[in-house]
């Protein structure tokens, strides 16, 4: 099985610029996850605790994911293309379920 870089990219980029969505938003509104907003204004700059910090975040986010996880999914179908122990062990026939319905 292979992988699509640019598609796993892009699914793991808008899920972590939601991410930086919801997390802000739950900050704002409730006060909580102050340490996780911390570790994420060390991590990412431009982002805060506000509306344009959590714009700026999630832009980055979605970068930062897409790039990171476009280049895992090349990387995943580079090892399993070459890795003769990598190989996924041949299935045995299953019996159809529906014969003799």
């Amino acid at each position: 099985m292979r992988l699509s870089p640019l598609a796993f990219g892009l699914a793991a980029g808008i899920m972590w610029g939601v991410h930086f969505v919801l997390v802000t938003v739950f900050n704002i509104a409730f006060g909580r996850a102050q340490a996780w907003v911390d570790v994420l204004v060390d991590l990412y700059p431009g982002y805060s605790p506000t509306v344009p910090g959590m714009l700026m975040g999630a832009g980055l986010g979605f970068l930062d994911a897409l790039v990171f996880c476009a280049i895992l999914a090349w990387l995943y179908n580079l090892i399993a293309g070459r890795c003769p122990l990598c190989a996924l062990p041949p299935q045995p026939d299953q019996p159809d379920d529906r014969a003799g319905t």
